[in-house]
């Protein structure tokens, strides 16, 4: 049955550790008189950090450990033979002897042979001068009847005592997420069918606050217990991540970098568990219970108290409309899972009851609350604040609204009405736009090539249209924006591919015309293509001795650039020096910048030095709501071009939708793992001028059929 567990646990790992990237230093070393930088691991044992003057680190792919860590952590007894250089690990009835530099280990006196990298070492501290004797912690622990697991946002090795352990116990994790707290502060989200247990730790090295929850299967819709990581930009919470790092038991960890160490306090309403901090962990932002049936249809038309909020039609447009305010200082807030547009109006008290419910139905909303609500640190401690909330319906596309304040009361516009002014048609790859004006004026049009943007400029007074963008997003336009300035209104509409445009009014008209049509013959001046070098400053990405992926990247990424660039490609380098670029950055400098194309590059790394081999990762369209393209097509040709330049062996074309880069990317994008890291002939190609040619010429090749093609 242990074997069983433990091949789960590292089947486990296999899927979660694709790439080491989230060391946080490294340790100075000397083995074998070989000078050498491994990157440093924090070692937990039962939840608990564990301390010693001579830090664990990675060596290859394994963990070692100093011998006096398995006598103090296990209770083990540890004799040392000088003679043959074996230390003998006693345990429980169990019996290790391990040799300095041998790959035999006897256990209770039978031979079982080690990997190269679980080898146990003679190792010297460089700035202790001290030598240690270091052994496989995996390998000691799962001997000594303990389970391991490895957790790579904290670049941690978790031992933990097995425990028994019921179905009828077990809780799913459905959601972890990241949303706007009360008063703008990002909290953390569990969505959970059972009450949650935890255990907590800080890593003040890195400012990283652990949470472990016990008997937590994680299973996230269109993920299951795949992990993730995502960016906050917070003033506490920076970064999120989550992982299914032990199945026996079951726990969920959830790692969270905050700027600074920061009270918190975690709260469970229902279904639901919040992490808090700052001041926000005084008090979980619930809404209110109902205080209407709302099954009695009749009863909010028969409502006589005072109605703060109405329905109406302002200036021909239907509206939500908050009466009797005190302030015309407000602040939006979008929340999601669902989605809700949150309007909170400064130093105003509600009229009638606290907390009220409307049924009010128009473009995207579905019902209207409000609520009394008492501010945070943002706010204030004593400012009274009138919380508005709009319920988005299901599969509104980025719901946006245009809020008026005028005198005491505050208009709200659901974007699509604000938008009545525009008519737009389309027709697959034809699209045709109607902008009404006020009156008959006069208007330019020019159309950027580069950018494929058409820009309409008009008088400000000749049209209502509102500041503001309207997503369009089908195969042809991303969407459209207006800017109101002091003299003139400006209108860029966006689109996928180039086109080619008419105007269909007059010089000057009332209602401005412009049809266009995508453009079959796209030259290269005209594409613009974003190179991503994977990783790079504080990210080394990667490590095999002292090569580091982010440098492997980056020297690819300039060949590839070069290449593109001399097939009369335009192209964009997320970064050209060695600089962190955090992963939201990369794919916004790709849709900023309207890009056609976005290929990120990599090497891979994982726990077996045998796995080898290509593979192209992407996110499918269906699975963010930023892509429309199948980005299939792309993956396959790069991926077929690649294989046939090197003559090597590929593992696949991969769907990893919980990778930024891919998800937040409007255009075709993939990630190219050029090879594996830690296979020594591998490592070999990756790093030569030779291979890395092959690759680019491969990517190259695609690029271009992919033009004819699509």
């Amino acid at each position: 049955m242990r074997r069983t567990i433990l091949t789960a646990i590292m089947i486990m790992l296999f899927i979660t550790l694709f790439s080491i990237s989230f060391g946080n230093s490294n340790v100075d070393i000397n083995v074998n008189g070989s000078a050498m930088e491994v990157p440093r691991v924090a070692v937990v044992m039962d939840g608990r950090p564990t301390d010693s003057q001579f830090p664990s680190f990675i060596m290859g792919n394994r963990t070692l450990v100093p011998i006096r860590f398995v006598a103090e952590s296990f209770g083990a007894q540890v004799d040392w033979n000088a003679a043959t250089k074996t230390a003998s690990v006693s345990h429980q009835g169990n019996r290790l002897d391990l040799t300095i530099d041998s790959n035999v280990v006897l256990v209770n006196g039978n031979p079982m042979t080690l990997e190269e990298n679980s080898i146990p070492k003679l190792v010297v501290y460089t700035s202790l001068n001290e030598a240690k004797t270091m052994v496989p912690v995996r390998f000691v622990s799962e001997i000594m009847g303990y389970e391991v697991g490895w957790d790579a946002a904290s670049y941690t090795a978790l031992i933990n005592t097995p425990k028994a352990q019921e179905d009828e116990d077990l809780i799913t994790i459905s959601d972890i997420s990241a949303e706007m707290g009360r008063g703008g502060d990002h909290r953390v989200r569990i969505e959970t069918d059972g009450e949650i247990k935890y255990t907590t730790m800080f890593l003040p090295s890195s400012n990283k606050l652990v949470v472990d929850i016990e008997n937590a299967r994680l299973d996230i819709q269109g993920s299951r217990d795949r992990p993730g990581d995502f960016f906050v930009e917070g003033d506490i919470l920076t970064r999120l991540q989550y992982s299914q790092f032990t199945i026996s038991p079951y726990t969920t960890r959830i790692v969270m970098t905050l700027t600074e160490e920061e009270d918190f306090t975690i709260i469970q309403d229902d279904n639901e568990a919040f992490i808090l901090f700052g001041d926000g962990r005084l008090e979980l932002p619930e809404e209110p219970e109902e205080i209407e049936d709302p099954e009695d249809e009749e009863e909010d038309k028969d409502y006589d108290g005072p109605r703060m909020i109405r329905q109406e039609m302002v200036e021909g447009k239907n509206a939500i409309v908050v009466y009797g305010l005190d302030s015309e200082e407000y602040k939006v807030t979008k929340l999601s899972d669902p989605t809700r547009l949150v309007i909170d109006i400064m130093d105003s008290e509600i009229i009638g009851e606290l907390y009220q419910e409307y049924d009010y139905q128009l473009s995207f909303i579905k019902g209207v609350r409000a609520s009394q609500y008492v501010g945070d640190k943002n706010y204030g401690p004593d400012r009274d604040v009138v919380r508005v909330v709009l319920d988005v319906m299901e599969g509104a596309r980025d719901p946006g609204i245009i809020v008026l304040p005028e005198r005491d009361r505050l208009v709200i516009l659901p974007e699509e009405n604000a938008w009545d002014a525009l008519q737009y048609r389309n027709r697959g790859t034809e699209s045709e736009f109607d902008f009404m004006n006020l009156f008959s004026t006069q208007y330019d049009v020019e159309y950027d090539e580069l950018r494929k943007e058409i820009k309409v400029t008009m008088p400000v007074t000749a049209t209502d249209l509102p500041d503001g963008t309207l997503q369009i997003g089908d195969q042809l336009v991303r969407d459209i924006t207006v800017e109101r300035g002091r003299r003139d209104t400006v209108i860029t509409i966006r689109f996928r591919r180039g086109v080619v445009y008419s105007v269909l009014s007059s010089p000057q008209d009332q209602v401005i015309s412009i049809q266009a049509i995508r453009n079959e013959k796209v030259h290269p001046q005209n594409i613009t293509i974003v190179v991503d070098a994977g990783h790079g400053g504080k990210d080394p990405g990667a490590v095999s001795g002292s090569t580091k992926e982010k440098d492997i990247n980056l020297q690819t990424s300039y060949k590839l650039r070069d290449a593109l660039l001399s097939q009369g490609f335009n192209v964009i380098m997320t970064r050209e020096t060695d600089d962190f670029i955090d992963l939201y950055s990369r794919p916004r400098i790709a849709n900023e910048n309207n890009a056609d194309l976005f290929i990120s590059l990599h090497a891979n790394a994982t726990l077996s030095t045998s796995i080898n081999g290509l593979e192209i990762l992407y996110c499918p369209s269906y699975d963010s709501d930023k892509k429309i393209d199948d980005q299939f097509p792309f993956a396959e040709f790069v991926y077929d071009s690649i294989l046939e330049q090197t003559g090597r062996t590929g593992r696949g074309i991969i769907k990893r939708s919980e990778l930024v880069v891919l998800r937040e990317t409007e255009m075709p994008a993939i990630l190219v793992e050029t090879g594996y890291m830690t296979n020594p002939e591998e490592l070999t190609l990756v790093v030569s001028d030779h291979y890395q040619n092959q690759v680019v010429q491969g990517i190259v090749n695609a690029v271009e059929q992919y033009f004819n093609e699509y």
